[in-house]
């Protein structure tokens, strides 16, 4: 899962598309700051630093190594991996949809696969949610306005 094309830098363009067209799977998903990497079910790296474009002796940004297939497991669990890794056909043009995007509205917060293709002029627009499953990433969200305590 990595940014779409059109948040990442001018400088990080080739390394993006390089991504993209060595892992057939790729998806897309906009406004996301986390770096999570879960390597054979048991290595995560968790931090801030942006493998990517991380410059030796540039900012100082770091990543934790965890092994534990429990923690892999929850990881890849809570970050909803079962769907991303099986992203749908868009049925108004048949394309594979690879961009996740949070909706507003009734939908605040929560996942749904967007399909993105352009076909005679028109953006795709079709839209699926995610399965609704509590204690996982991105589900929506009860306002909390009036619900804070002190000041």
């Amino acid at each position: 899962m990595v940014l779409p094309g059109n948040e990442v830098t001018r400088q990080l363009q080739p390394r993006h598309q390089e991504l993209a067209s060595q892992i057939a799977r790729t998806v897309y998903l906009g406004k996301e700051h986390q770096k999570i990497i879960v390597i054979d079910r048991s290595l995560t790296f968790i931090g801030s630093m942006n493998v990517l474009a991380h410059v030796p002796g540039g900012r100082h940004e770091t990543m934790a190594l965890f092994q534990s297939a429990t923690l892999a497991d929850r990881i890849l669990e809570h970050e909803r991996v079962d769907e991303l890794a099986d992203p749908p056909r868009c049925p108004k043009c048949d394309a594979d949809v690879r961009h996740v995007r949070t909706l507003g509205g009734a939908n605040l917060g929560k996942l749904h696969w967007t399909c993105m293709t352009t076909r005679d002029g028109d953006k795709g627009g079709w839209t699926k949610p995610f399965s609704d499953r509590p204690k996982t990433r991105n589900q929506p969200r009860q306002s909390t306005a009036g619900s804070r305590r002190g000041p």
